[in-house]
């Protein structure tokens, strides 16, 4: 399906709960300019679990399993992280196994395969910024926040590694993994340099590869230790653990604020978040220092 460009996220310090926090959390009302704001509803997984599913059909053989590895250990540190006062993150996260699936985006069709997949584009990268290191699409429920479907895309055509000690000029694949997946739950960027949500990168590094304080403030200002979501009206109760359980779209049947996923009939929308090439290396060559939504 086609979907839109991706745009650049802005860096304000957003607080949830009356708490001064560097995270920032996605918003119904900032889905296409990604800025952080408390108007609209803030964008949550409402089951207490999901799961991820790694589709290896661009990727050779040898690549398979490291690539897998890095995988889970960057799920390891969102799944049911601890909260730096107590508790932890009311949402489990979890590999699934390999998907078939070759699409980006939620069908809402009824007999639809919807799974959060991640995608490696070795030939091409068919969007308009060749920068890109990996960009997410979230499909959500514009009136409720609710997240449908996360899928993620590699820009496999750069130099990702999972090599240690990582290339000077490698991309490092746990931290690329680790940025999106928090983009997967539900966060945008972060104030914070050493966070891993922070919205610069630089290649040949794996410290933000490894979750800080923000980061887990932030996911456990979406999933409370009490098992409800905070949104806009308040706490919600989570849905009963479920990884393969999907979302429907149910509710009312209105227009979205954002771009409407062909056949939808209730409020659908996008929002497309991504890690981003800025910086040159010498002699020309193309390099990279940037995340964003």
């Amino acid at each position: 399906m086609a979907l839109p460009a991706a745009w650049a996220a802005a860096l304000v310090v957003l607080g949830w709960q009356g708490q001064a926090e560097a995270y920032c959390r996605t918003t119904t009302a900032a889905a296409a300019t990604q800025a952080c704001t408390e108007d609209g509803s803030a964008l949550f997984w409402r089951n207490e679990c999901r799961g991820v599913r790694l589709d290896p059909s661009t990727l050779s053989a040898d690549l398979v399993a490291p690539y897998t590895e890095a995988l889970k250990v960057a799920l390891a540190q969102w799944d049911g992280a601890e909260c730096p006062e107590g508790g932890r993150a009311s949402i489990s996260i979890d590999y699934l196994g390999e998907t078939d699936i070759d699409y980006v985006g939620y069908d809402p069709a009824v007999d639809a395969k919807n799974e959060n997949a991640i995608f490696f584009r070795t030939d091409d990268w068919a969007y308009s910024d060749g920068n890109q290191v990996a960009l997410t699409t979230v499909t959500f429920r514009s009136d409720t926040g609710d997240i449908l479907d996360a899928d993620i895309e590699v820009n496999a055509t750069l130099n990702i590694s999972t090599a240690r000690p990582l290339p000077e000029r490698g991309f490092d694949l746990q931290t690329v993994f680790a940025h999106e997946l928090g983009h997967v739950l539900g966060l945008a960027h972060s104030e914070e340099r050493a966070a891993t949500m922070y919205a610069t990168y630089n290649p040949g590094t794996t410290g933000q590869g490894e979750l800080e304080s923000d980061d887990r403030a932030g996911l456990c200002a979406i999933y409370l230790p009490d098992g409800t979501r905070a949104g806009a009206g308040g706490a919600i109760a989570a849905d009963e653990c479920d990884a393969d359980a999907e979302p429907q779209l149910g509710g009312k049947e209105e227009g979205c604020g954002c771009r409407t996923a062909p056949g939808a009939t209730a409020p659908l929308s996008l929002s497309m978040l991504g890690l981003l090439a800025l910086a040159f290396w010498a002699r020309g060559s193309r390099g990279t220092t940037a995340a964003r939504h």
